[in-house]
């Protein structure tokens, strides 16, 4: 009680927090309304599942996202494109992509908004068709709108053409562009003599919904900057409860996906343990254990596997794609996949 009532006053005596750090305000207040929730009965208990504690993930700044960075006292020059306050503007506009940045609480709107007039003709041609964003293999691609703002961040940080012996190469989180434009850009470690899936089209889609801001940025579900896309939407054509278990592809993607990820790490450790290699997985960085003794074919099998462990939507963006760099690692490690391979 007295914590709750020393956060309420806080509240009451800054009249400016709105303005000041709104973000700490409501996570003290959160805070305190949760602690008492546990303290009475279910009966007067408030519904906390009609507020949030934490702002889109583009804009928490309480996040790992935007925290990880809280000892070296700036963001590193090698990740402030898309964990700065003002990054990805100072990419779009002046072209300069390896500066540090001051500590962060969050992306600024800047970053996708364009704030004055001599900015627009910028982000105008950004969206322009022919201006394309440029992939870690160095394919250049474009969806002819805004969502290319979305695919300078979500395109990860290497690809397939990055794998070799030795060492673990990361594609880094949420790859979504990277697997939605699958072969096209080359995102995966795809094997030789093999046939991969390139952008998915969407095709019984209508325009409005093939692409990044025309499922992620929605008004009509009330949360515009939340970057969700509306379910409700979905069930014009698909039956479901949830994005996983939506009826047709997005159903059939999720399950195969989950069995050949599980079979993947499976064969990645046999064909380690078999070869006098080490592979031990790790949640955090640096993710695997014994990297050095990798050989290639091990090597590429992480890549791959990584892709499906980060890209946790995939089976939406393009579930084909990495349904085939899962069973196409699985049989490289001379594993035996219990699914057809997508396409085949």
């Amino acid at each position: 009680m007295v914590r709750a009532a020393y956060n309420y006053q806080v509240s009451l005596k800054d009249p400016g927090a709105y303005a000041h750090n709104a973000k700490y305000v409501i996570q003290l207040l959160y805070d305190s309304i949760t602690d008492l929730n546990g303290a009475l009965p279910a009966a007067v208990r408030m519904d906390v599942g009609t507020i949030h504690r934490e702002d889109g993930p583009h804009f928490n700044g309480a996040s790992e996202s935007f925290r990880h960075w809280d000892e070296d006292g700036e963001v590193s020059a090698s990740c402030s494109r898309c964990h700065g306050t003002y990054g990805l503007a100072e990419f779009l506009v002046f072209g300069n992509d390896r500066t540090t940045e001051p500590m962060t609480d969050g992306m600024a709107c800047i970053n996708c908004h364009a704030l004055d007039a001599d900015m627009m003709p910028v982000y105008e041609a950004i969206w322009d068709t022919g201006s394309g964003v440029t992939f870690p293999s160095g394919a250049e691609v474009s969806l002819d709108n805004n969502s290319q703002l979305c695919m300078n961040c979500h395109s990860g940080r290497e690809s397939g053409d990055s794998v070799v012996a030795g060492r673990f190469t990361n594609i880094h989180y949420y790859p979504a562009a990277a697997v939605f434009f699958g072969a096209e850009v080359r995102s995966g470690y795809e094997y030789p003599g093999k046939t991969y899936a390139g952008r998915n089209t969407f095709p019984a889609h209508p325009a409005a919904l093939a692409t990044c801001s025309g499922c992620h940025i929605r008004v009509d579900n009330g949360v515009k900057h939340q970057f969700t896309p509306a379910l409700d939407l979905c069930n014009w054509c698909h039956t479901g409860t949830s994005f996983e278990d939506l009826s047709g592809l997005p159903a059939v993607y999720h399950d195969m996906l989950t069995v050949l990820g599980d079979q993947l790490h499976a064969a990645i450790t046999s064909y380690a343990a078999a070869n006098d290699m080490t592979a031990v997985h790790l949640d955090n960085h640096p993710y695997w254990s014994g990297t050095s003794t990798w050989d290639v074919k091990l090597a590429a099998a992480a890549f791959n596997y990584q892709i499906y462990l980060k890209e946790p939507a995939a089976y939406m963006h393009n579930g084909a794609y990495l349904g085939q760099l899962l069973y196409d690692a699985i049989v490289d490690l001379g594993g035996t996949p219990t699914v057809h391979r997508p396409g085949s």
